[in-house]
């Protein structure tokens, strides 16, 4: 069955087609369509009819397809907003992207990956204080494994440290680590890690990611 607009005097359907070209097809198992005669799926927004499409499938396992009917070959989907969140268990939000690119975790407290970024940090000749994993999240919510990068800011950027690092509610440590530059080192004192410069006062940029992270509380 294909709905087209039907004028009687002040009632309309809503759809309006001043050329009485079909707008939606329902067909006869029950697949709608939008912009396409021949719906595929459950549910199909598409530029024309076997051309590029959203599909939405619904079934025991429901999801989204983008599908040129066509070539027979999926399409590349953009989502645009200042926000993309993702949930589980009645849309629990458990991870998002934010306005900045940045993958955030959640569960329970939020790990915001700002926390996980010190920006233009000089680097002393005595170990001090850079980054806090302990901020990373709320009680419990930092522990797990981190990717660490130490990079030097102005003319000579250059990626100075590379760490992982294992942290728990009790400790922490540098379980391995790649030095490129000789004056640089660096070591966790408690929930801190430390950096300590042999010459000179650089500036870095320090960036921590986590992959791999454990003991949340809801």
């Amino acid at each position: 069955m294909a709905l087209t607009k039907v004028s009687r005097g002040l009632l309309s359907t809503g759809i309006v087609d001043n050329s009485n070209a079909t707008a939606i097809t329902i067909d006869s198992s029950e697949n709608v369509g939008i912009g396409t005669s021949n719906p595929s799926n459950k549910f199909v927004v598409a530029e024309g009819t076997n051309q590029h499409g959203i599909e939405l499938v619904p079934a025991s396992l429901s999801y989204i397809q983008v599908y040129d009917r066509a070539t027979s070959d999926y399409g590349d989907l953009k989502i645009d907003a200042q926000t993309i969140a993702f949930g589980t268990d009645n849309g629990s939000e458990r991870m998002r992207i934010d306005a900045d690119g940045a993958l955030v975790f959640k569960k329970g407290n939020p790990l915001y990956s700002e926390s996980g970024r010190v920006v233009n940090h000089t680097v002393s000749a005595s170990y001090a204080n850079a980054l806090n994993f302990a901020t990373l999240g709320g009680a419990n919510q930092s522990t797990g494994f981190y990717l660490v990068t130490v990079m030097r800011t102005g003319a000579s950027v250059a990626t100075h440290w590379v760490g992982l690092i294992a942290v728990s509610t009790a400790s922490s440590a540098i379980i391995y680590q790649v030095i490129r530059a000789s004056n640089l080192n660096a070591q966790m004192s408690g929930s801190w890690l430390q950096l300590q410069a042999a010459s000179g006062s650089p500036g870095v940029h320090i960036t921590a990611v986590p992959i791999g992270i454990t003991g949340y509380d809801s």
